[in-house]
């Protein structure tokens, strides 16, 4: 998610609108509920509707364990995610946030600066051409 308490990253949310059609890839949105807020999950769906829009909720995956999701990159700030399956079939890209700034990514992690570059068109397309070379 794109949401910091001091309000919405319009850059992002932008770039997640035109994922699908710049780069040609599927985009969903995974995201893990807190555990102790009762609200969490309807303010989650909410939050989608009202800044990426009603077709964005169908791509919204709440899941507490990401590891269990299939996919190709995940982008995420949260620095070690860890689940049960040890190697998920993702390869995760740091974003970098307030709180991991200072952190030095796991090996094989590569980390996103800023969503203004270009630097995750390129993480993506690295990961299509991988996906080709496998086929």
């Amino acid at each position: 998610m794109f949401l910091w308490k001091g309000g919405v990253d319009s850059t992002s949310v932008n770039n997640t609108r035109i994922l699908n059609r710049v780069c040609r890839v599927q985009v969903y949105i995974c995201t893990s509920p807190m555990r102790s807020f009762e609200h969490c999950v309807l303010e989650k769906y909410q939050w989608v509707a009202k800044h990426l829009g009603p077709s964005w909720v169908e791509k919204l995956i709440l899941i507490r364990d990401k590891t269990m999701i299939c996919g190709d990159l995940l982008f995420d700030d949260k620095p070690i995610i860890k689940g049960v399956i040890n190697t998920p079939s993702w390869s995760q890209i740091l974003v970098t946030a307030c709180h991991n700034r200072d952190l030095k990514p796991n090996p094989g992690v590569k980390r996103l600066l800023n969503w203004t570059d270009g630097t995750y068109q390129n993480y993506i397309e690295e990961a299509k051409l991988k996906l080709v070379g496998t086929s």
